[in-house]
């Protein structure tokens, strides 16, 4: 009985996943569209870069992620 308890859930949670990608996807869909190559500052764009390579090497390396 708690199989199939949980099964339904599963089935609902499904459900309620597949309704808010549908609804995610139409209010996407009804944005103007943003143009190409959007103006980025120039530093936000340099400390995002340095922030991924100090976190690929900080889960290469195992500082980040282990248990």
């Amino acid at each position: 009985m708690t199989r199939l308890i949980l099964f339904v859930f599963l089935i609902a949670a499904v459900a309620i996943a597949l309704t808010s990608l549908a609804t995610l996807t139409r209010a996407v869909a009804d944005l103007p569209p943003i143009a190409k190559g959007a103006p980025m500052p120039n530093v936000l764009r340099s400390v995002s870069f340095v922030l991924l390579i100090i976190l690929m090497l900080g889960v290469t390396v195992g500082w980040i992620g282990t248990v």
